[in-house]
Protein backbone atom coordinates (compact mmCIF):
# COMPACT_ATOMS: atom_id res chain seq x y z
CA UNK A 1 0.00 0.00 0.00
CA UNK A 2 1.45 3.59 -0.88
CA UNK A 3 1.79 6.48 1.87
CA UNK A 4 -0.25 8.64 -0.32
CA UNK A 5 -1.57 10.20 2.81
CA UNK A 6 2.11 12.23 2.97
CA UNK A 7 1.22 14.02 -0.33
CA UNK A 8 -2.01 14.71 0.79
CA UNK A 9 -0.47 16.47 3.85
CA UNK A 10 2.09 18.24 2.16
CA UNK A 11 -1.03 19.52 -0.24
CA UNK A 12 -2.55 20.73 2.88
CA UNK A 13 0.57 22.43 4.32
CA UNK A 14 0.82 24.02 0.87
CA UNK A 15 -2.70 25.51 0.99
CA UNK A 16 -2.70 26.54 4.62
CA UNK A 17 0.60 28.24 3.61
CA UNK A 18 -0.46 30.44 0.72
CA UNK A 19 -3.93 31.11 3.00
CA UNK A 20 -1.75 32.76 5.41
CA UNK A 21 0.06 35.28 2.51
CA UNK A 22 -3.21 36.63 1.93
CA UNK A 23 -4.09 37.53 4.85
CA UNK A 24 -4.39 41.07 5.05
CA UNK A 25 -5.16 41.85 1.45
CA UNK A 26 -8.39 43.56 0.48
CA UNK A 27 -10.81 41.06 -1.39
CA UNK A 28 -8.88 38.39 0.52
CA UNK A 29 -11.61 36.23 2.17
CA UNK A 30 -12.85 34.24 -0.48
CA UNK A 31 -9.44 33.49 -1.48
CA UNK A 32 -8.91 32.60 2.19
CA UNK A 33 -11.81 30.60 2.94
CA UNK A 34 -11.23 28.48 -0.18
CA UNK A 35 -7.21 27.74 1.13
CA UNK A 36 -8.35 26.62 4.36
CA UNK A 37 -11.38 24.38 2.87
CA UNK A 38 -8.82 22.45 0.68
CA UNK A 39 -6.04 22.26 3.47
CA UNK A 40 -8.85 20.82 5.80
CA UNK A 41 -10.33 18.18 2.95
CA UNK A 42 -6.40 17.40 2.35
CA UNK A 43 -5.73 17.28 5.72
CA UNK A 44 -8.92 14.45 6.65
CA UNK A 45 -8.00 12.31 3.38
CA UNK A 46 -4.68 12.03 4.50
CA UNK A 47 -5.01 11.25 8.12
CA UNK A 48 -8.21 8.57 6.50
CA UNK A 49 -5.39 7.21 4.32
CA UNK A 50 -3.00 7.31 6.95
CA UNK A 51 -5.14 5.18 9.63
CA UNK A 52 -5.73 2.91 6.42
CA UNK A 53 -2.41 2.26 6.03
CA UNK A 54 -1.27 1.84 9.65
CA UNK A 55 -3.96 -1.27 10.10
CA UNK A 56 -2.83 -2.33 6.72
CA UNK A 57 0.65 -2.32 8.50
CA UNK A 58 -0.55 -4.33 11.53
CA UNK A 59 -2.21 -6.61 9.65
CA UNK A 60 0.81 -7.55 6.88
CA UNK A 61 3.04 -7.70 10.44
CA UNK A 62 0.67 -10.43 11.85
CA UNK A 63 0.01 -11.94 9.09
CA UNK A 64 4.18 -12.43 8.81
CA UNK A 65 4.40 -13.21 12.80
CA UNK A 66 1.44 -16.14 12.47
CA UNK A 67 3.45 -17.21 9.59
CA UNK A 68 6.87 -17.25 11.06
CA UNK A 69 5.29 -19.30 13.88
CA UNK A 70 3.65 -22.11 11.58
CA UNK A 71 6.83 -22.50 9.95
CA UNK A 72 8.89 -23.29 13.04
CA UNK A 73 5.89 -25.36 14.69
CA UNK A 74 6.20 -27.40 11.50
CA UNK A 75 9.96 -27.67 11.39
CA UNK A 76 9.56 -28.50 15.59
CA UNK A 77 7.19 -31.46 13.98
CA UNK A 78 9.48 -32.48 11.37
CA UNK A 79 12.91 -32.37 13.59
CA UNK A 80 10.90 -34.44 16.11
CA UNK A 81 10.34 -37.49 13.58
CA UNK A 82 12.10 -39.69 11.24
CA UNK A 83 11.34 -41.46 7.60
CA UNK A 84 11.75 -44.94 6.44
CA UNK A 85 11.50 -45.89 3.18
CA UNK A 86 11.81 -49.35 1.69
CA UNK A 87 10.52 -51.30 -0.61
CA UNK A 88 8.05 -54.58 0.15
CA UNK A 89 9.41 -57.56 -0.65
CA UNK A 90 7.96 -60.58 -2.11
CA UNK A 91 4.84 -58.96 -3.99
CA UNK A 92 5.66 -61.70 -6.65
CA UNK A 93 4.35 -64.63 -4.61
CA UNK A 94 0.81 -66.02 -3.64
CA UNK A 95 -0.59 -66.36 -0.52
CA UNK A 96 -1.21 -68.99 1.84
CA UNK A 97 -5.09 -69.02 0.82
CA UNK A 98 -3.80 -68.64 -3.08
CA UNK A 99 -4.41 -65.18 -3.41
CA UNK A 100 -2.14 -63.02 -5.99
CA UNK A 101 -0.54 -60.47 -4.36
CA UNK A 102 -0.08 -58.49 -7.48
CA UNK A 103 -3.61 -58.85 -7.87
CA UNK A 104 -4.25 -57.17 -4.85
CA UNK A 105 -1.41 -54.69 -5.39
CA UNK A 106 -2.87 -53.66 -8.44
CA UNK A 107 -6.64 -52.89 -6.80
CA UNK A 108 -5.05 -51.09 -3.82
CA UNK A 109 -3.42 -49.06 -6.72
CA UNK A 110 -6.35 -48.56 -8.28
CA UNK A 111 -8.15 -47.80 -4.79
CA UNK A 112 -5.27 -45.10 -4.34
CA UNK A 113 -5.59 -43.58 -7.49
CA UNK A 114 -9.34 -42.69 -7.04
CA UNK A 115 -8.69 -41.37 -3.20
CA UNK A 116 -9.67 -44.87 -0.99
CA UNK A 117 -8.41 -45.18 2.10
CA UNK A 118 -6.26 -47.83 2.67
CA UNK A 119 -5.06 -49.17 5.92
CA UNK A 120 -1.63 -50.03 5.79
CA UNK A 121 -0.13 -52.22 8.94
CA UNK A 122 2.97 -53.82 9.63
CA UNK A 123 2.53 -57.28 11.44
CA UNK A 124 5.84 -58.48 13.19
CA UNK A 125 6.24 -62.43 12.53
CA UNK A 126 9.52 -65.00 12.94
CA UNK A 127 10.32 -66.67 9.98
CA UNK A 128 13.07 -69.44 10.29
CA UNK A 129 13.99 -68.26 13.55
CA UNK A 130 14.51 -64.50 12.63
CA UNK A 131 12.45 -61.46 12.99
CA UNK A 132 10.04 -60.40 9.81
CA UNK A 133 7.57 -58.05 8.96
CA UNK A 134 4.76 -58.64 6.57
CA UNK A 135 2.66 -55.94 5.15
CA UNK A 136 -0.78 -55.77 4.85
CA UNK A 137 -3.03 -53.28 3.72
CA UNK A 138 -6.90 -53.56 4.36
CA UNK A 139 -6.26 -56.73 6.18
CA UNK A 140 -4.60 -58.46 3.16
CA UNK A 141 -1.07 -59.44 2.75
CA UNK A 142 1.01 -57.76 -0.06
CA UNK A 143 4.55 -58.97 1.14
CA UNK A 144 7.25 -58.20 4.02
CA UNK A 145 9.75 -55.91 4.59
CA UNK A 146 13.34 -56.52 3.15
CA UNK A 147 15.08 -58.39 5.87
CA UNK A 148 17.73 -55.67 5.79
CA UNK A 149 15.17 -53.26 6.79
CA UNK A 150 13.47 -55.17 9.78
CA UNK A 151 15.45 -54.23 12.64
CA UNK A 152 15.13 -50.70 11.32
CA UNK A 153 11.46 -50.85 12.16
CA UNK A 154 11.46 -53.25 15.04
CA UNK A 155 13.54 -50.59 16.87
CA UNK A 156 10.77 -47.95 16.50
CA UNK A 157 7.53 -49.96 15.79
CA UNK A 158 6.20 -48.58 18.92
CA UNK A 159 6.59 -44.90 17.98
CA UNK A 160 5.47 -45.13 14.47
CA UNK A 161 2.69 -43.15 13.55
CA UNK A 162 2.05 -43.51 10.13
CA UNK A 163 2.48 -45.43 6.85
CA UNK A 164 2.26 -44.09 3.37
CA UNK A 165 2.32 -46.19 -0.21
CA UNK A 166 3.18 -45.53 -3.38
CA UNK A 167 2.63 -47.96 -6.07
CA UNK A 168 3.60 -48.20 -9.33
CA UNK A 169 4.53 -50.46 -12.22
CA UNK A 170 8.51 -52.14 -13.80
CA UNK A 171 8.47 -54.27 -16.77
CA UNK A 172 8.97 -57.65 -16.25
CA UNK A 173 11.92 -59.92 -18.25
CA UNK A 174 8.78 -61.22 -20.59
CA UNK A 175 7.00 -57.67 -21.13
CA UNK A 176 4.58 -57.95 -18.55
CA UNK A 177 3.77 -55.43 -15.62
CA UNK A 178 5.61 -56.12 -12.09
CA UNK A 179 3.46 -54.50 -9.31
CA UNK A 180 5.14 -52.78 -6.65
CA UNK A 181 5.10 -51.10 -3.26
CA UNK A 182 7.26 -48.56 -1.47
CA UNK A 183 6.71 -47.37 1.69
CA UNK A 184 7.46 -44.24 3.78
CA UNK A 185 6.86 -45.15 7.35
CA UNK A 186 6.83 -41.71 9.97
CA UNK A 187 8.07 -42.35 13.35
CA UNK A 188 8.24 -40.35 16.57
CA UNK A 189 12.07 -39.77 17.66
CA UNK A 190 13.16 -40.69 20.68
CA UNK A 191 13.39 -37.50 23.04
Amino acid sequence: MKKSYVWMWIVAALCLVSAFTVIGKPDSAAGLIGCFVVAAVFGFLGYRNFTKYKAFAARQAATASESAARDAERQARLDARGFIETSVAGVTFKNDDKTSRQQLIKSFMQADEIGETLSISLIPYEYDGAPAISVEINDKCIGNIKKDDVSRIMAVKDRIESIGARFDTLKSEGGGKVFYVVLRICYLKES
